[in-house]
């Protein structure tokens, strides 16, 4: 067995090691969906731009943007009060486009009121949105997946 069989063997784990933490990740989520809730108030709702730059010298720099909704609120349990800006259950969401970030904080202005999700052990952990999408692994992790069982196989070719 040479090190490029060892490399492949190394990429497989991996892409199974890529998986099981998705699916971890979605299983905490799932039971976070059923932590308790209260009242809130949207203190702050607004659309964040954020560029990625790719200064890459071989190539031409190109800049990417991604459109982040941010709905800050406060809320209290207890009697203790707290502010978050956590919005999803799972991940917060991010847009490629700014009028899809948009219409989410449109749904969320300042002074509405949201139901806040929040963890019992740690009230000061919340969200707004304890929907779950049904697919338990999204595309970005099916992508890394797949690159590395190709590289794996690659590799494993190599002599």
């Amino acid at each position: 067995m040479n090190e490029y069989n060892y490399l492949s063997v190394a990429m497989l784990l991996c892409a199974v090691a890529v998986y099981a933490w998705r699916i971890r990740s979605y299983d905490r989520a799932k039971e976070r969906t059923k932590f308790p809730s209260v009242k809130g108030t949207v203190v702050f709702s607004d659309v964040q731009e954020k560029v990625v730059e790719d200064d890459d010298r071989d190539t031409v720099s190109s800049r990417s943007y991604s459109y982040i909704p941010v709905v800050r609120y406060t809320y209290t349990v207890d009697g203790k009060g707290y502010e978050n800006d956590r919005y999803s259950v799972l991940d917060q969401p991010g847009f490629s486009l700014p009028q899809s970030a948009q219409a989410l904080v449109d749904r969320h202005p300042a002074g509405g009121e949201v139901t806040v999700h929040y963890n019992p052990r740690s009230p000061g952990d919340s969200f707004i949105d304890n929907r779950l999408d049904a697919k338990k692994v999204d595309s970005t992790t099916w992508i890394a997946i797949g690159v590395l069982v190709v590289l794996a196989v690659l590799f494993s070719f190599v002599d």
